[in-house]
This record gives C-alpha cells, sequence and structure tokens, in this order.
C-alpha cells in the first residue's frame, strides 16, 4: 500500500463513530458527542454514577475472542502510541460481521491490544 492510500485515524476511525446508534443499551443511550475532535472520547452516556465516556473502536472476532486496539496512534512520526486510561471510560467495540457494539470498562482491557 502505497502512503497516500493510508488512511488517518480519524477517516479509519469514521465509521464506528455510529456506535452510539446501534448495539448495547448503554451505547444507544449516547446522545452527547464532544464540539470538536480534539477530545479522547466520541460520546457519552448517563448512568446512576453520572457521565461516562465511551471511545469507539471497530473490533474483529479473533480466535474466538474480540479483539481490537486500546490505543491511539498519531499520523506522522514518531509515530506515537497513546492509550486511554484516565481519559476515556469505557470503548464501545463495534463488530463489523454482525453489527453488534460491546460496552468495555476501560480499566478491563490491555494498554496495547485487547
Amino acid at each position: 500500500m502505497t502512503r497516500s492510500r493510508l488512511m488517518t485515524p480519524s477517516a479509519k476511525g469514521g465509521p464506528h463513530r455510529g456506535c452510539g446508534d446501534q448495539g448495547s443499551r448503554p451505547c444507544r443511550q449516547a446522545g452527547l458527542v464532544p464540539l470538536s475532535g480534539s477530545q479522547r472520547y466520541d460520546r457519552v452516556f448517563e448512568d446512576d454514577s453520572g457521565f461516562q465516556r465511551v471511545q469507539c473502536k471497530t473490533g474483529r472476532i479473533e480466535g474466538g475472542a474480540v479483539e481490537f486496539r486500546p490505543v491511539s496512534a498519531a499520523n506522522r512520526p514518531p509515530y506515537a502510541r497513546e492509550d486511554y486510561r484516565g481519559q476515556v471510560d469505557y470503548f464501545g467495540v463495534w463488530l463489523p460481521e454482525s453489527d453488534v457494539v460491546y460496552l468495555v470498562p476501560v480499566d478491563d482491557v490491555g494498554v496495547s491490544k485487547a
């Protein structure tokens, strides 16, 4: 793949930003979205304990389990990866094959692969 064909993380993530509109009940409730792309979360929902920030990710089935990358990646050198600990409360992981969203607590996953 040539450099011109590589997608930015925002462009790649665009399709699953709809994770608030499908899948699990808490994600469907997510009526709040950030005003700009500079926030680390994509959606917010409110439950009994307050507002919960959700970072939407696209996942896949690998070895019978849901797999996704719980980090963001810069699209320019040094291509640093940053985890979401302390900046989001949940991942909304969308599986395109089944069109299902799983709500996963950020503290329940690793920092490089989940």
